[in-house]
């Protein structure tokens, strides 16, 4: 379908990410559509987790956003045409001096503009976000 994800290192997202990033470094994310089938056509990032040394850590679910570890929405509509982005903190799931490898895996959601069936894949209230108990990594919209 054409979806492409690409990492940066600011928020002006024009420097990407060529080497290691330090724990607590805030990460900018990209989705772009880049072959788009027709006009009435958005996406939504769904869900995106990110595999830390096989242990998977949900960034992004249901369209909500982890909190806890800095993850934020960076736009004003999450059912776009072309791009999504978004940030969140890069993290280690346990302690270690050695270099981790961090692979980040997103569910898109295809949907129509009109009629709008987008709203249908979108949370729009954080109370409405996905809870587990304990709630540690606090989804929010």
């Amino acid at each position: 379908m054409g979806f492409d994800i690409k990492t940066f290192t600011n928020s002006q997202f024009n420097s990407p990410v060529t080497s290691g990033l330090y724990i607590g470094a805030e990460l900018y994310v990209e989705v772009s559509w880049e072959l788009k089938a027709a006009d009435n056509l958005r996406f939504v990032v769904y869900n995106c987790f990110a595999d830390v040394s096989g242990i998977q850590i949900d960034i992004v679910d249901k369209s909500c956003y982890a909190e806890t570890l800095g993850a934020e929405f960076l736009g004003v509509e999450k059912a776009v045409s072309v791009t999504s982005r978004f940030k969140y903190q890069m993290f280690a799931p346990r302690s270690s001096a050695l270099t981790i490898s961090t692979t980040l895996t997103c569910t898109l959601h295809i949907c129509l503009s009109a009629p709008d069936t987008c709203s249908d894949h979108i949370v729009t209230e954080s109370e409405n976000c996905p809870q587990r108990t304990p709630n540690l990594l606090n989804f929010r919209v």
